[in-house]
């Protein structure tokens, strides 16, 4: 081997560089549709394949951007990857969201009213 590194026999392209390509392989045609077709045109019979995947699962929700931070510091040890997301207020803004916080305004501004009046 005299540590030299040899290219493969032939060039092995990308999945999507290939998919919805035909190929003749040991007189047989194969057309890439799928992983099956494209280990195929390797002549690979068995393969297996695994990746990880991050789901994320709402835990707590927050109108203060500090307080989730705050949320987050606090149960750290109870969180993997924690992260905060905001949600929209819903299709063009007229969600839930709105209503409940005209809703959080106005009790508010009748709140520092009735205080104004003390």
């Amino acid at each position: 081997m005299n540590g030299e590194k040899k290219p493969p026999p032939f060039e092995i392209k990308a999945f999507r560089e290939i998919e919805y390509e035909t190929f003749e392989v040991n007189d047989d045609e194969i057309f890439v549709m799928n992983y099956d077709d494209y280990f195929k045109v390797y002549g690979i019979e068995w393969y297996a394949a695994t990746w990880i995947k991050d789901d994320y699962e709402p835990v707590a929700f927050f109108f203060i951007l500090d307080e989730a931070k705050r949320y987050i510091e606090y149960q750290r040890h109870n969180l993997t990857k924690p992260r905060t997301y905001t949600y929209s207020s819903g299709y063009a803004n007229h969600g839930e969201f709105n209503h409940f916080r005209d809703l959080l305004l106005s009790m508010g501004q009748k709140l520092n009213k009735e205080e104004g009046d003390l």
